[in-house]
């Protein structure tokens, strides 16, 4: 029997680091979208493409 592991969700106040960390922060991605010439899926899109594709492989 295979156990699942389980998952707590935390805030970064339950895990104090050294570095001061920002309460929100983003990758920029402008230099990459210009490199590329292309915009990047959005995450969402592509985690669906892939559990649909698992799917299909069984």
């Amino acid at each position: 029997m295979t156990r699942i592991p389980l998952i707590r969700p935390l805030t970064t106040a339950d895990y104090p680091t050294p570095a001061r960390r920002p309460a929100f922060s983003l990758l920029d991605c402008r230099k990459t979208r210009a490199t590329l010439g292309e915009e990047a899926v959005h995450w969402r899109s592509n985690l669906r493409l892939m559990l649909e594709e698992e799917t299909k492989l069984g």
